[in-house]
């Protein structure tokens, strides 16, 4: 039988966005107890909509904790990062627990070995 993860999750812009366009995004609410996400997430779909791009409007989902990264020094200096996909990173550095492992591994790997 799958489990589901019920534990807190920092969520970056994508899965925000896609979530929101297919009209899943209460599945992140359903999975997970807690959902954080850092102001730089906030600023990237902000971008995307005076772009013209259908995005979720977070401040407005009470079930979303838009939390600001505590220490800036955490924030990975990495070129190849979003400044939304670092404080994603830099949150789960603050928080053990909140970003799924092979995430974190995933994105630290893509920054020590680009493709």
């Amino acid at each position: 039988m799958l489990t589901m993860p019920n534990s807190p999750v920092v969520v970056n812009t994508s899965p925000l966005l896609y979530l929101h366009q297919v009209g899943c995004l209460e599945l992140l609410q359903n999975l997970y107890s807690k959902i954080f996400t850092p102001p730089a997430v906030i600023q990237e779909l902000a971008v995307g909509k005076n772009q013209g791009i259908n995005v979720p409007y977070i401040n407005a989902i009470e079930w979303i904790s838009i939390t600001p990264v505590k220490s800036i020094s955490l924030i990975p200096a990495v070129i190849d990062l979003g400044q939304g996909e670092a404080e994603v990173l830099a949150l789960g550095l603050e928080n053990p627990g909140v970003l799924g492992k092979y995430y974190y591994q995933s994105c630290v790997l893509e920054v020590l070995y680009p493709l």
